[in-house]
């Protein structure tokens, strides 16, 4: 998590840095559509289109779990 937020103040986006910590801290619904809203265009070299995003099937009560419970836990080497 430390390298990301310091990526998003390395683009200048201390805003989304916060949210970002907050949200990993916090994860809500409420903190969720501010993370989605602020952090997420950062992810992409080339933000979304609101028609791309109207494409995604999303589930948010799934990503909320995993943030709580697996995200600084998870091995993705094993």
């Amino acid at each position: 998590m430390d390298d990301t937020l310091e990526a998003l103040r390395d683009m200048g986006a201390e805003d989304a840095a916060r949210v970002c910590q907050s949200f990993v801290e916090n994860p809500t619904p409420e903190t969720f559509e501010q993370y989605a809203t602020t952090c997420i265009p950062f992810y992409a070299k080339n933000a979304y289109s609101a028609a791309e995003l109207a494409r995604c099937i999303q589930h948010p009560e799934v990503f909320l779990h995993y943030v709580a419970n697996e995200m600084c836990e998870f091995d993705y080497l094993e």
